[in-house]
């Protein structure tokens, strides 16, 4: 975990947001270079890809229904 001003963070492999998400790495991978999926921002760190847990989150709240559409 890291903070930045008063944000507490952790960075997540991607292996770690693939199961949160439900999703393969490789989708992962495809939605970072060819587009679709959410807009999850993400970080390399040399040749690591890392990714916000806070960014995450907001993916995920943004998901959030209670109720599909018609």
């Amino acid at each position: 975990s890291c903070a930045v001003g008063d944000i507490a963070m952790k960075l997540m492999k991607p292996s770690e947001v693939a199961d949160a998400l439900g999703v393969k790495e490789s989708t992962l991978e495809a939605w970072r270079c060819r587009g679709g999926g959410p807009d999850l921002p993400f970080i390399k760190i040399g040749h690591a890809v890392r990714y916000r847990d806070t960014d995450l989150i907001k993916i995920i709240e943004a998901g959030l229904r209670t109720r599909e559409a018609a």
